[in-house]
């Protein structure tokens, strides 16, 4: 059985690290990103979050134990990954969505209808599919938990009687 030879550092907040065996450095950054994509995170609504995560050699002293400092002090590569991302909901009128921001259905202000403040310093924007009334709302603003960074989010309502209506008569 062969040793692992690279530690790789979940630095999403949780501190977690995984001992790993690879040939090559570049092996140890491929392993270290489908590490971090394979682990336990909820698919969520957040646009392309990164996944922070770094590689780095495990060092060794002469009686092949591993040197914690020298380990943690040796160079360390990025090989960050991207959250899972839930899927559009399909439209239910079986066809691609149409999204549009009428103001009669998604208000907002009238110059820029479905726009809305998203109440930490962002914007959001508030969208209603013309086929099926399904909203979409996208908060370019929201901060994402498990290390406060800004991020963007998409959520998806469903139809209400206001989107059913304005559908049937447009």
């Amino acid at each position: 059985m062969k040793l692992p030879n690279y530690r790789v550092y979940d630095l999403t907040g949780s501190h977690v690290t995984q001992d790993i065996y690879a040939d090559s450095f570049d092996e140890a950054v491929k392993s270290g990103r489908e590490w971090i994509e394979d682990g336990d995170f909820e698919p969520t609504f957040i646009v392309d979050e990164k996944l922070a995560c770094k590689v780095g050699p495990i060092i060794r002293d002469a009686v092949g134990e591993i040197d914690q400092e020298a380990t943690e002090e040796a160079e360390k590569e990025d090989c960050s990954g991207v959250c899972p991302r839930i899927k559009e909901p399909k439209c239910h009128a079986g066809t691609t969505h149409d999204w549009q921001s009428p103001y009669s259905v998604v208000q907002g202000c009238r110059e820029n209808p479905g726009v809305w403040g998203s109440g930490h310093g962002g914007i959001c924007i508030h969208e209603v599919c013309s086929c099926c009334g399904m909203y979409r709302i996208t908060d370019y603003g929201a901060t994402w938990p498990p290390n406060g960074t800004r991020c963007t989010t998409v959520k998806y309502a469903p139809p209400d009687d206001t989107s059913l209506t304005w559908v049937e008569k447009k």
